[in-house]
């Protein structure tokens, strides 16, 4: 099975060399969505939730730039315990995990099981990014020479034809970069991992 998963995080890390134990230097998690495909690459499960926060507050310049309403927060937020456990759950199940920008999405979320105290299954589960298969196929060209990494919207715009909205939002991200995979899929992307 395949695990898509995109975090909406406050903000930007302090640096981008931290490692996730680092948590001083990551971003809360706002929201996390995710969708499980079944080997036939069809939706099994999703599922779109909102931190709410508890002993701490979201900017609300951080919550605007993600498409998140703080009333809707109030209202619809859950504990973050209990999402990192159903994300746990959920990883269980799946053989493959991707992100569109692995390493920052598995950062947010490292550090909130780090905070939480909890067992973080991507420390031994395989992730493999979405952006840096995508780069090959987008073609995008970078100052100096070769091909910069995309961002989902760049990448989705490029393979389609057209954007999608609300970038930055992560229910709206899982979304475009599940379609982006299976493009990528369809045409041969990450085909090395699936010679065993």
């Amino acid at each position: 099975m395949f695990l898509i998963f995109q975090t909406a995080g406050a903000g930007k890390p302090l640096s981008w060399k931290a490692r996730p134990d680092e948590v001083f230097n990551w971003p809360r998690m706002m929201a996390i969505s995710w969708i499980l495909l079944g080997e036939d690459r069809k939706p099994i499960s999703n599922k779109n939730y909102l931190i709410k926060p508890e002993g701490y507050n979201f900017k609300d310049e951080y919550l605007t730039s993600c498409s998140i309403d703080i009333d809707e927060m109030e209202k619809h937020g859950e504990s973050l315990s209990d999402i990192l456990d159903d994300f746990v759950k959920t990883a269980g199940q799946a053989k493959f995990v991707f992100a569109h920008n692995m390493k920052l999405n598995t950062a947010i979320l490292g550090a909130e099981f780090i905070r939480s105290g909890k067992d973080n299954p991507l420390r031994v589960q395989p992730t493999y990014c979405i952006m840096e298969e995508a780069t090959f196929y987008t073609k995008l060209p970078k100052k100096g020479g070769g091909f910069k990494w995309p961002t989902l919207q760049e990448a989705h715009t490029k393979i389609f034809k057209q954007g999608y909205s609300p970038a930055r939002n992560a229910r709206a991200d899982v979304i475009a970069a599940s379609r982006v995979l299976l493009a990528l899929l369809s045409v041969g992307g990450f085909e090395d991992i699936f010679e065993e």
